[in-house]
This record gives structure tokens, sequence and C-alpha cells, in this order.
């Protein structure tokens, strides 16, 4: 009996890809749709408490992208 060696490949992300991604996540579960989200979580100069407050104010997402960019 052999064993099979896997090939562990490692994938090395930057801390602003991680805070991006972060970002996103915030963004989707406050309830933007992904593309919105997407959009908003990659601009730094966008106030990530302000887009969700937005929501949460019951501003519709589309308006609140219209807002923030």
């Amino acid at each position: 009996m052999t064993m099979q060696t896997a090939k562990l490949t490692t994938h090395h992300i930057s801390e602003d890809e991680l805070v991006r991604r972060w970002r996103v996540d915030q963004l989707r579960r406050a309830g933007y749709p992904a593309r919105a989200a997407s959009a908003i979580g990659g601009r730094r100069d966008v106030d990530l408490h302000l887009a969700i407050d937005l929501l949460r104010h019951g501003c519709r997402p589309a308006l609140a992208v219209q807002i923030l960019l």
C-alpha cells in the first residue's frame, strides 16, 4: 500500500485583499447585493459604517450606491 502525497499550493493574499474581502462580506451581511457590495467594498474612500447605516435607516441599496459612489 502506498501513500499519495497531496501537493499543497500556498496562495498568499495581500492584506489589502483581506480587508477588501472583509468589507464586501460586511456589506453583503448588511443587505447589499453582491455587485454593489463588491463595488463599495473595493473603495477605501467609502466609509463602511456610513454604507451600512444607510441601509439600516431604510435606504434602498441602489440609492445608497448612488450616494456613496
